[in-house]
């Protein structure tokens, strides 16, 4: 059975439906050399989000390489299926916030948290739009997949670290954005950054506690002294 992660991709997949038609297929040998030199999981995926670099990576936890998906600037969902179907069982990571924890295959709120660097998203969603000029007739499409119950990584106060990329040439554009509408960190009962948060307040108080008591203990000892000179 493909990993939940999947749903979230959705959109692009479905995208490359009118991309493919109006897309300019090019070479990907530069492509392929750029991400075939990444020998880990985060090398490998962080630039993906990262508008500067043209080259989306994939890795693969189980053959642990490091695969050409597609070009920004020229989107192939031909070469994207391709490199997605070159991983065993499908459980391909395309995003770094995945490398922390969606490739443990955790499946509940209480595995997922015990790690600081994962959040659980009870419920995401992922929004996408495509433009796209097509025999001299401009297509747009707008649409959105929700998805749940996944581990991703994050933190406390920024939440997961979710994907949002653009794409395109002068022939067409896609953009697509994933929200966590629900997330938790570090416990499962308290959302959001609430919990984080909290924390942060308790660390103050007890910090400030510490240097009231420090100083009152300095002035009562001068105090004292003073008294006892006289």
């Amino acid at each position: 059975r493909a990993p939940r992660h999947r749903e979230m991709w959705k959109p692009l997949l479905l995208a490359g439906i009118i991309t493919s038609a109006a897309a300019q297929h090019d070479g990907h040998s530069e492509g392929d050399h750029y991400c075939s030199s990444k020998s880990s999981c985060g090398p490998c995926t962080q630039q993906n989000d990262n508008h500067d670099v043209d080259s989306v990576c994939i890795w693969c936890p189980e053959t642990e390489t490091c695969t050409f998906a597609y070009s920004k600037s020229s989107y192939d969902e031909v070469l994207y299926s391709s490199a997605l179907a070159s991983c065993p069982d499908n459980r391909w990571i395309e995003s770094v916030g995945q490398c922390f924890c969606s490739g443990k295959d955790i499946k509940s709120c209480d595995e997922c948290t015990k790690m600081s660097e994962c959040t659980w998203i009870e419920k995401g969603i992922t929004y996408f739009e495509v433009q796209a000029e097509i025999l001299g007739t401009t297509l747009a499409v707008a649409s959105n997949v929700t998805w749940t119950d996944m581990c991703w990584g994050g933190d406390g106060f920024n939440g997961p670290w979710l994907p949002k990329r653009t794409m395109g040439s002068d022939s067409y554009t896609l953009k697509f954005e994933s929200e966590a509408e629900e997330w938790y960190w570090a416990q499962c009962n308290i959302e959001g950054a609430g919990y984080a948060a909290m924390i942060l307040v308790i660390v103050l108080v007890i910090f400030l506690g510490l240097i009231g008591g420090v100083g009152y203990f300095v002035f009562v000892k001068r105090r004292s002294a003073r008294i006892e000179k006289h």
